[in-house]
């Protein structure tokens, strides 16, 4: 894949797309910034507050009570965590093999599977180019499901699995991720299903690699975004906060709509 070398004003470019692709968010922009953070306040019926103090997020309030959850965050971006890591078979602590299964929304055992993992993949050994080829098939490839977002959200979906995604080649941020998720799990990689909330937007699902020896890193399948960060590594977007972190979606086993979860910049 061409790498794009982008010069300023391409860069700006890049944002206004940016925000016209995920709606009107606020977006944090920080050039040549190795450790580009914001902080957050979330207030919600419900959190997972181990993942909520996962990289790249750290819990620094918390007040939790009868009437919900207000804990403040900070999330900070190491741009120097993606290194080359080779694609090898490597030896998980339990917790971290746990993310290697097969599920009933993420069939990463199907001979179907295999096939899109060795079209999309071919001979690549590492681990960072083959997220970035995987990442850029989905967002390229699967159109939009607006409905099926809505029926998600209400609880009327449990999210549409990533053989019939492939069937259909539609589907939300989730269906983006359970493919994302299935290809990356077929070659080993330790791969989890986040769902999370904009600042001041919708709620949205992304994944996260295990990168051996260096650990989690976000990678959103729909955008095309890896740690944050968009082509160069010169831009990064800070518009999302983790919430959840599981096999799938039903694994997390929530409803978005009982949430009421708020996000706020502090």
């Amino acid at each position: 894949m061409k790498k794009i070398h982008l010069n300023k004003k391409n860069k700006i470019l890049a944002v206004i797309v940016v925000l016209l692709v995920v709606g009107p968010i606020t977006v944090i922009l920080m050039l040549m910034n190795n450790s580009p953070s914001q902080s957050y306040n979330v207030i919600s019926q419900d959190l997972d507050l181990d993942e909520m103090n996962s990289y790249p997020q750290e819990i620094i309030r918390i007040n939790e009570n009868s009437a919900g959850i207000d804990i403040d965050i900070k999330v900070k971006i190491d741009k120097n965590r993606l290194k080359s890591v080779p694609l090898e078979n490597y030896t998980y602590k339990d917790e971290i093999a746990y993310f290697q299964n097969p599920s009933s929304k993420i069939q990463s055992n199907s001979s179907i599977i295999a096939e899109l993992a060795e079209e999309i993949i071919g001979e690549e050994q590492d681990i960072l180019t083959i997220v970035r080829l995987v990442a850029n098939w989905t967002s390229s490839s699967i159109s939009y499901d607006e409905l099926l977002a809505s029926q998600i959200w209400n609880g009327q979906s449990q999210t549409q699995d990533a053989l019939t995604t492939l069937e259909l080649m539609t589907g939300t941020c989730s269906e983006y991720a359970n493919v994302f998720i299935a290809v990356m799990r077929y070659i080993g990689v330790p791969t989890r299903f986040i769902t999370g909330k904009r600042f001041e937007g919708s709620y949205h699902a992304w994944a996260e690699i295990y990168l051996y020896e260096i650990g989690w890193i976000p990678v959103d399948p729909q955008h095309n975004v890896i740690n944050y960060c968009y082509e160069s590594n010169d831009f990064v977007i800070l518009t999302c906060v983790k919430l959840f972190a599981g096999l799938d979606f039903v694994d997390i086993g929530i409803k978005l709509a009982d949430l009421g979860t708020i996000i706020k910049k502090i």
